[in-house]
C-alpha cells in the first residue's frame, strides 16, 4: 500500500520491502490531538484541510483506509500531516475516508478540543456536506464540504 500511496504523497516514505517485511522512513511528529492543543488556530485549520485533501485522494484512488473515524494514533503532524498504519486498508468502490474523518471531527472529544481553540465546526453543516459528498464523490461536492465546515466566530 505504501508503494502505491507514496506516488500520491500519502504515508511515510517506503524505503524497501520484501515479501515478509517492509521498512519506511521514521515519521517524527505529534499525534493530531496533541498537535491541535499546541498549535495556532490557522495552523490547525490548515492541517485539518490537508488531512481532508489526503482523504479525498484516497477516495479518488478507491482505497479505504478504514481508520479515519477514530484516527487518534493514525496521523502524525510535524511540518505536514502524515497518515500512518495502512494494514487495514483495501480497495473499495465506495471508500469512506472523507466521510469518516468528518465523523471524527464532529465527535464530542474533537468538538471540545477545537472549541477550546475557538475553532467551531458546525456538526450539522459538516455532516450534511459529508452526506452529500458520500452519495456522490465529486470534486464539486468535496469543495462544497471544505467551504461549509468552519463557522466564523462573530466579533463582539
Amino acid at each position: 500500500w505504501l508503494q502505491k500511496l507514496n506516488k500520491s504523497d500519502i504515508g511515510p516514505r517506503l524505503l524497501f520491502h520484501d515479501d515478509d517485511y517492509f521498512c519506511y522512513r521514521f515519521v517524527k511528529g505529534k499525534f493530531l490531538p496533541d498537535f491541535i492543543k499546541d498549535s495556532s488556530n490557522d495552523r490547525t485549520i490548515a492541517v485539518i484541510k490537508n488531512i481532508l485533501q489526503q482523504c479525498r485522494t484516497l477516495d479518488r484512488l478507491k482505497v479505504d483506509k478504514e481508520e479515519m473515524h477514530h484516527p487518534w494514533k493514525h496521523i502524525l503532524v510535524r511540518s505536514k500531516p502524515v497518515l500512518i498504519d495502512f494494514e487495514k486498508c483495501h480497495y473499495s468502490e465506495k471508500p469512506k475516508n472523507v466521510s469518516q474523518f468528518c465523523q471524527f471531527l464532529t465527535s464530542k472529544h474533537m468538538q471540545q478540543l477545537l472549541r477550546r481553540k475557538t475553532i467551531n465546526i458546525s456538526r450539522e453543516r459538516m455532516l450534511a456536506a459529508a452526506k452529500k459528498y458520500k452519495k456522490c464523490q465529486t470534486e464539486n461536492n468535496f469543495d462544497y464540504l471544505l467551504q461549509k465546515i468552519f463557522i466564523k466566530k462573530q466579533k463582539g
